[in-house]
């Protein structure tokens, strides 16, 4: 019985790379070749620790996943207050902030998962899926958000802080889609501007 040559790169680097790969092309648009190319990988390795494009996009959702709440956790713990941190979340779109290192800053490549939405639709089952808990997940963050904004006396307690996540979950997607679409800073800005005040 042959058995087949251990899997020599680290598999967390290379997924890392395949993830912005995928965010700046989308699923579509990245053929293996790009992938193996991006990742530093024979053909021979990748199949060794993926076993498809599919399977490795799907592992680059959940690690975005993982990464962006990670980062709104942090970010929502050391805000001065929740609404700091909702504005924070919506002003970082109109200041083409990101997610990732600065080295990509200069792509306005939007959000992994609003781009796979838009992208894949319900036409994928298991996609989908990935899209829907990523969503949930968000929602999550900014609920967290909203109730401790209402207690901290900013936003009324009589609004109901699951409608008002998911219209702040929708509000980041319009503008990162719109940011993607080369939407200028002010009027990103400005959109943002009346989304806080629908908080009120």
């Amino acid at each position: 019985m042959i058995i087949g040559r251990p899997v020599e790169f680290d598999r967390a680097v290379a997924l890392g790379q395949a993830k912005r790969l995928f965010w700046r092309k989308g699923y579509a648009n990245t053929s293996l070749t790009d992938l193996l190319a991006a990742m530093k990988l024979s053909k021979s390795s990748f199949y060794q620790a993926f076993q498809s494009k599919h399977d490795i996009f799907e592992k680059s959702i959940e690690l975005y996943l993982k990464e962006r709440t990670k980062m709104m956790r942090a970010e929502l713990k050391s805000s001065p207050s929740g609404y700091a941190f909702i504005a924070k979340m919506l002003y970082s779109v109109a200041e083409h902030s990101n997610v990732e290192n600065s080295t990509i800053k200069e792509y306005r490549i939007g959000c992994l998962v609003m781009n796979t939405a838009c992208e894949f639709g319900q036409s994928d089952y298991a996609v989908a899926q990935a899209v829907r808990i990523s969503m949930e997940a968000f929602k999550q963050v900014f609920k967290d958000a909203v109730i401790l904004s209402q207690l901290q006396g900013d936003i009324p307690s009589d609004k109901d802080p699951d409608s008002l996540a998911g219209f702040l979950v929708s509000s980041m997607s319009g503008l990162t889609t719109a940011s993607k679409a080369g939407a200028d800073d002010v009027s990103l800005k400005s959109i943002a501007d009346v989304t806080l005040s629908a908080l009120k």
